[in-house]
């Protein structure tokens, strides 16, 4: 049964875990970590002050043709989107994601409240009309939340759906777009499918800071890139 929590009725765990298992026919590594971590908010922070974490490739948006054309970018999200996500809403999540990219790495070198201003600009402007756009517009409202409050309103992926998963992921990154570790961090706290959201937070949040805004000691035990 599911649990009331804000204005949103977030699924049991035990039932959290059926609906990804009948999707993806298990948990992966990463939502299985999240599962554990959502229930231990501050255990992903304490892992890392240990040296024997290790996270995984960073994801990394560097300049691109059409970071200073959000048209262009829609629409070759959208072109991207359609061979493996079909459904409006995924399309939708695609190109979402893709603009707040663009925008981030477009707006390097500007304050960091100026980058967040222009990625909601960019991404309200050219979302097609859906509920993932009904989520970005009320979760952007959530200026002085916490992560877990926003994750509760609009989703944190556990429903496996671009609408659960996307405002979250770009209202996180907008909020955090100054610290790829507190990205990071806070996007794991609030479980869900942990994997999938980080990838999406960090390549916004990577897209403003550039390399040189990843820590060091991640970038040293990263996983080689080939």
């Amino acid at each position: 049964m599911g649990i009331q929590q804000g204005r949103r009725t977030m699924r049991g765990h035990d039932e959290r875990v059926q609906i990804a298992c009948e999707v993806v026919e298990g948990l992966s590594v990463g939502d299985a970590l999240g599962e554990s971590l959502s229930y231990r908010p501050y255990v992903a922070r304490e892992i890392c002050d240990y040296s024997s974490f290790r996270p995984g490739t960073v994801a990394y948006t560097d300049d691109t043709d059409f970071a200073d054309n959000p048209s262009a970018i829609a629409e070759n999200a959208a072109r991207s989107a359609r061979v493996t996500h079909f459904h409006p809403e995924g399309v939708a999540g695609a190109i979402a994601v893709a603009l707040a990219a663009g925008a981030a790495v477009s707006a390097r070198g500007h304050s960091v409240a100026d980058a967040a201003r222009q990625i909601w600009e960019s991404v309200m402007a050219l979302t097609p009309e859906c509920t993932v756009k009904v989520r970005l517009n009320t979760v952007r409202s959530l200026v002085e939340a916490t992560n877990h409050v926003a994750a509760r309103e609009v989703g944190n992926g556990a429903e496996v759906s671009a609408q659960d998963t996307v405002p979250f992921c770009i209202w996180n990154a907008c909020r955090t777009l100054g610290d790829f570790r507190e990205a990071l961090l806070s996007t794991v706290e609030v479980g869900g499918d942990c994997d999938t959201n980080c990838a999406i937070v960090c390549g916004i949040v990577a897209g403003f800071v550039g390399m040189t805004g990843i820590p060091p000691e991640w970038l040293r035990v990263r996983e080689a890139l080939r």
